[in-house]
């Protein structure tokens, strides 16, 4: 009775419960499946409200569950949640499963959980549908599982009413309706599984990033497949051998992970097909093959290929086939084959990145016919041997081409077959090793402009030879136009194989280490040699033909080699010259052209006296001829001739009539020059002539003398001094052009204030009282000013009067403008001391003053030094206090001394220190020993014997109350000195004469 009464109130809950909901009361509420009666949705104890789901119902799953369909089902939205397994099948025959929420998810398969969908198998029709109501619109979201399984009869996803948006799987393995791009959408970080044979592929939204895995194919692949999207794989086993009959274009990445035995196939008929992978091709294992008939076939890779397993083939049929790849070809495992059948039709891989073969058999061609490999990147070939191959009686080439640097990886035994090699025009092949090596049956060919980076000790070789980089058997080509760079890591030789006449470059670049020249070789005209690190040893097998070129940025050369005529250029540091410009020395040989292209505040030192007859470049850095002399030719020019930064520190000889700047400098660009005219820096001179040129940093009025001038001279530059020669017996009048500042209107570094004085330069032109000042050895000639001009990055002044003899020449002013200019200098007694003082009214180049002092004004002796101020045009006052003056009077003088040591002294001041002393000595001169006596000492009193240049003899301390002492100056040389006692803070001194 208890139990039956029990049921009733259980039905009577339901029919409530049931009324209400129809009443609207319970619309949109959660019922939540429990199976605790059964697997069966349609009973409705399973459920959390007692009730078997109703269209209003929101459905949550998040047990582990596997759920049966006695009969249709309907909820408003359906959840798997809480990372749960949860299967819907069809039990008796075809069950349905409709959603109809209209806001929010329909279906929602959160992150971590899975729904799959299964029919069962008996009599009639079993299907398991799960479908959306009308009207369209609803939201399915697929962020973790959904397994459209095709057990049974079979399995229905219907997106006719619902837009499917797959975030995570989506495993499709029978039938989905009812897609379009509109309602099928898989995002970047969804995956689309087609886990079935045959079929279609829906229609759908490939967002980037998004992933089709085709897992299902035995022998017929989907159709639909024309479509774009981002990442495939391919993971099928085949059963047969399939051909994609409409191939997708892949914007993403293409994996190839498995084909069983069977091989897929992009044509296998007469059209050519295009396979295109925007991303990465990779293979992993399976059989693919590009082209197995006369349609031929192009595999284009818009990243990298790589292959870990499996076989690959090109070119089966007798149509061509293809494969560009963008990026690397990196093969770690597996075959690679270019051509396996028939002898009509190529095959051309074309890499832009690195090749890389490191495991697995790479096989250009396996029958009588070519297979091209194009690489525009580095080659390596790093397994055992073989492994990179042609057979069959065929052959491979490898063609290195684009513009880069490939470095080529491979010992002696990597490559054993015909494999010919072409190193195109632009392209630099880079031997990796001293022990790589170029290999096989094949031809090594190294183009006109192409580059071979060589890094065996023995360099390149002639065939036969079995040893160096290049060690083909089929033949050794090194065209004459092309670059060879000699970088190894230990020393070198350039080898048989190197070019007799070089129309190329050789480059030297091995840091350290010696590069030999094994024979007698010729750089033609045209050719270049490179020094850029490390020594090239040239021996006497050197010669530089005329035109041809010597660039060194670095390194040394060695050797006497023949030639000349030809150019030669210092880059970045090289430090000092060597035999590279034998071609100027001596035997009526002549350098062409000479350029000066260094780094910032470098130099290259001259070692021997050199001969040009082109062009001379200064562009940066110094070029020291030390004691050398630079020659410069009747045709030798130089055209833009220096500048601060760049010019010649030391001797320059020029010939012939031309005007001519020598872009001479020390310390700072200070150019000179000579031409016919006194107002015409381009006119000729009226004959030959031979005029050497040297520029000092020197002030003329401390370096030349006598100091006295003519004409309106009434000072000189403390910044210019050129030592100008005639070296023939001309008589010819040449007019001087001295610089007097850089160019380009206000003298910013070199003006006129630093080299004058403190005048005001102007903005644009040279002050009409500057002149040209020659020497003759005993008076400073005034030679004028004829014309100003801007040249060779300098400010220039003519003589207005012409020269036929020769000496220092200098800039020379009508105003009086010192470099340094003392206004006054006193000296004063204070007390026991000397006050000095002295004020300048200009300053240039003024490092310091050292204080001097005499006891008779002729000997005179340092006692002090005080600093400059370097360059000042206001006035300045400077002291210093003599603290143990002599006793009588003293004598005082400045010492002005420039910073390059150059230096002026001043007028002499004195000072009488007439001290009425209260010391006696007898006797006095004295020979020997002598009474000192003095006022009574107190404790610490003391006394110093001063020689009259301020050294102190003897000194001591005098004993407490003592009044009296024995003064030995036996040992001590004759002359006189001064006895200074100090005592209870009063200083005595005694003038004492030692005989």
């Amino acid at each position: 009775m208890i139990q039956m009464l029990h049921k009733r109130k259980s039905y009577a809950l339901a029919i409530l419960t049931a009324i209400l909901l129809w009443g609207g009361t319970a619309i949109g509420q959660t019922n939540t499946w429990d199976g605790s009666t059964s697997n069966d949705w349609n009973t409705a104890t399973n459920w959390s409200l007692n009730l078997v789901p109703i269209a209003a119902h929101d459905v949550v799953i998040n047990i582990n569950a596997a759920i049966t369909f006695s009969g249709n089902g309907v909820a408003g939205s359906l959840t798997i949640s809480g990372n749960r397994v949860v299967s819907l099948t069809a039990a008796g025959g075809g069950r349905t499963l409709t959603l109809s929420k209209t806001t929010g998810p329909a279906l929602d398969v959160q992150s971590g959980s899975t729904l799959s969908i299964a029919g069962t198998t008996g009599g009639g029709t079993r299907d398991m549908t799960l479908t959306f109501a009308a009207p369209a619109g609803k939201v399915a979201t697929i962020a973790g599982t959904f397994d459209n399984t095709g057990i049974g009869d079979g399995t229905d996803y219907n997106t006719s009413n619902a837009i499917t948006t797959v975030s995570g799987t989506f495993i499709d393995r029978d039938a989905l309706t009812g897609d379009n791009a509109t309602r099928f959408i898989v995002t970047g970080t969804g995956t689309y599984e087609y886990a079935q044979n045959g079929g279609n592929l829906p229609t759908a939204t490939w967002n980037t990033g998004s992933t089709v895995n085709i897992s299902g194919v035995t022998n017929a692949l989907p159709g639909n497949a024309g479509q774009i999207l981002s990442n495939l794989t391919f993971s099928s086993a085949l059963t047969s051998d399939i051909t994609w009959t409409t191939i997708p274009t892949i914007n993403g990445n293409l994996i190839m992970s498995n084909t069983g035995t069977r091989i897929l196939t992009v044509t296998s008929s007469p059209t050519g097909r295009i396979l295109t992978v925007g991303g990465d091709f990779t293979h992993t294992s399976g059989n693919f093959r590009g082209n197995s008939s006369s349609g031929g076939a192009t595999i284009n890779v818009g990243g990298n290929f790589n292959q870990s397993g499996g076989t690959f083939s090109l070119k089966e049929g007798t149509g061509n086939a293809a494969m560009n790849i963008t990026g690397n070809f990196t093969k770690t495992g597996g075959t690679f084959n270019q051509r396996t059948t028939t002898t009509t039709g190529t095959s051309v891989v074309t890499v832009g990145g690195n090749f890389s073969n490191s495991v697995g058999t790479y096989n250009m061609s396996s029958v009588a016919a070519i297979g091209v490999l194009n690489v525009t990147g580095d080659f390596s070939v790093t397994s055992a041997a073989n492994t990179f191959t042609e057979s069959a009686g065929g052959s491979g080439t490898v063609n290195f081409t684009g513009s880069g640097t490939h470095t080529y990886t491979a010992n002696a035994t990597a490559i054993s077959t015909t494999i010919n090699f072409n190193v195109a025009t632009g392209n630099t092949l880079q031997m990796a090793t001293p022990t790589t090596a170029v290999t096989g049956t094949g031809t090594f060919t190294l183009a006109s402009g192409a580059t071979l980076g060589i890094t065996s000790a023995d360099g390149i070789t002639t065939l036969g030879t079995p040893s160096g980089n290049i060690l083909t058997t089929g033949g050794r080509s090194y065209d004459a136009g092309a670059n060879y760079l000699y970088n190894g890591t230990g020393a070198q030789n350039t080898g048989t194989g190197f070019q007799t006449n070089l129309l190329g470059d050789l480059i030297i670049n091995n840091p350290g280490n010696i590069v030999t020249l094994s024979s007698a070789k010729t750089i033609a005209s045209g050719g270049l040699v490179n020094l850029q690190a490390g020594t090239f040893a040239s021996g006497t097998n050197l010669t530089m033909a005329t035109n041809s070129s010597f660039l060194k940025s670095a390194g040394s050369l060695t050797g006497t080699f023949a030639g000349g005529d030809y150019d030669v250029e210092y880059a970045g540091t090289p430090g000092t010259t060597g035999p590279e410009l034998q071609g100027g020395q001596g035997g009526g040989t002549r350098l062409r052209n000479l350029t000066i292209n260094l780094t910032t505040g470098q130099s290259v030192n001259l070692t021997a006296e050199t001969s040009m007859k082109g062009e001379l470049t200064l562009n940066t850095g110094l070029l020291a001829l030390g004691a050398n002399i630079l020659e410069m030719t009747a045709t030798a020019t130089c055209t833009n001739g220096g500048n601060p930064t760049s010019y010649v520190s030391g001797r320059m000889r020029k010939i012939g009539a031309a005007d001519f700047v020598f872009p001479l400098g020390l310390a700072t660009y200070k150019p000179v020059g000579f031409s016919g005219s006194s107002t015409d820096f381009t006119a000729d001179l009226t004959g030959t002539a031979t005029i050497t040129a040297l520029a000092f940093n020197l002030n003329p009025l401390k370096a030349v003398a006598p100091k006295v001038f003519t004409g309106s001279l009434v000072s000189l530059t403390n910044c210019f001094l050129w030592q100008i020669e005639r070296d023939d017996a001309g008589t010819n009048d040449v007019f001087v052009w001295t610089s007097t500042g850089p160019a380009g209107g206000a003298f910013s570094t070199e003006n006129l204030t630093s080299c004058f004085g403190p005048t005001t330069p102007p903005t644009t032109v040279v002050p009409a009282d500057l002149r040209v000042a020659r020497h003759n050895g005993s008076v400073w000639l005034d030679l004028g000013q004829g014309a100003q001009v801007q040249r060779s990055n300098a400010w220039f002044i003519s003589s207005s009067v012409a020269s036929t003899t020769f000496s220092p020449f200098t800039v020379g002013s009508a105003q009086d403008v010192l470099p340094v200019s003392l206004a006054s200098f006193t000296a004063s007694k204070q007390g026991a001391s000397v006050d000095l003082k002295w004020t300048t009214a200009s300053e240039q180049n003024n490092a310091y003053f050292t204080v001097e002092r005499s006891a008779d004004g002729v000997s005179f002796s340092a006692i002090g030094k005080v600093n400059g101020a370097g360059n000042s045009s206001s006035t300045l006052n400077y002291s210093y206090t003599d603290n143990n003056p002599l006793a009588g009077k003293n004598f005082y003088r400045l010492r002005q001394v420039d910073f390059d040591g150059q230096f002026d002294i001043s007028a002499i001041v004195s000072v009488n220190l007439s001290v009425t002393s209260k010391v006696s000595l007898y006797p006095n001169p004295v020979s020997n020993t002598a009474l000192l006596q003095y006022p009574k000492a107190v404790k610490g009193a003391g006394y110093r014997l001063v020689a009259m240049d301020g050294r102190v003899m003897k000194s001591g301390i005098l004993q407490e109350n003592s009044t009296q002492m024995n003064l030995n100056l036996s040992g001590m040389q004759s002359g006189t000195y001064v006895l200074i006692i100090n005592n209870n803070g009063e200083q005595y001194q005694q003038r004492i004469q030692k005989q």
